[in-house]
């Protein structure tokens, strides 16, 4: 969902929140949700509304499509800093929860339950037993997950005869990593980053428009030199006919060794 941009957490470039709404309790360190930012709100932005929503001590923003992403626990965090690439974290993640029995006899509570199995790690939703001792709502999703390669399973273990709960499994394009992460489909690239992220942390990434992208030591090319990410994260030049397969954009400023410069995303448009 598209945000208004005079609403958002400001700046954009040193977003490094530990929840998707950018609030957490104070006391408890525990994500809450209020101001209405969600994992994957986008804000589509001119150079004076960008600019005005960057800091000066991490650069100028540009035109284009910032989206609001989680970067996951496993990604490098070297790799993972301003304009180096993000790509789409391999295998899926949990997109809900689905109550298929109610069960019965249950002791009434609520419940956070983490999955067994499915390949992946860290997906937990939380079930609510009704004093009648039946789930009737379907679980709520309190962390996603990632790295999965096959459903996972979640047992309510709360006495009687147990809910049974099915496990809806999706590509999650809102949760990024570092390039060199085994399993990214170089393909999929997905944006660059604004700034250092930690892992496992909330923040935004440009997914297209002018952006800044971290040149590596060997930069070679000119102005509209094509830029592909390397295992750091970090870009090269090259001419059409020598760029590598995973094309991020084109060069609006020469390439430098380690430099940062802008550039033209030229990136699929995603969903949203």
């Amino acid at each position: 969902m598209q945000k208004v941009f005079d609403l958002l957490p400001t700046p954009l470039n040193t977003a490094n929140d530990t929840s998707p709404s950018g609030f957490a309790n104070l006391r408890t360190g525990q994500q809450t949700n209020a101001g209405g930012l969600v994992l994957g709100d986008f804000i589509d932005l001119d150079n004076f509304q960008a600019a005005g929503l960057s800091s000066p001590a991490f650069g100028t923003l540009f035109e284009g499509r910032y989206r609001r992403v989680q970067v996951d626990a496993a990604a490098t965090a070297g790799n993972v800093k301003q304009g180096t690439a993000a790509f789409v974290v391999p295998g899926y993640s949990l997109l809900a929860a689905v109550t298929l029995t109610a069960g019965t006899g249950q002791t009434p509570g609520t419940y956070q339950i983490a999955a067994v199995g499915g390949g992946g790690t860290g997906a937990i939703i939380q079930v609510v037993v009704s004093a009648a001792g039946t789930v009737l709502a379907n679980p709520t999703v309190v962390v996603r997950g990632s790295g999965y390669t096959s459903t996972p399973t979640f047992t309510v273990a709360a006495g009687g005869t147990p809910a049974t709960i099915l496990a809806q499994m999706v590509v999650n394009t809102f949760i990024v990593t570092s390039f060199d992460v085994t399993g990214t489909n170089k393909s999929q690239g997905r944006g660059v980053f604004l700034n250092s992220i930690t892992p496992g942390n909330y923040g935004w990434i440009q997914e297209n428009g002018i952006a800044t992208f971290l040149m590596g030591a060997t930069a070679a090319g000119g102005v509209g030199a094509i830029l592909t990410p390397t295992t750091a994260g970090v870009f090269l030049g090259a001419t059409a006919a020598a760029a590598p397969p995973t094309l991020f954009g084109t060069a609006v400023d020469a390439p430098g060794a380690n430099a940062l410069i802008r550039g033209v995303l030229d990136l699929p448009v995603w969903n949203g």
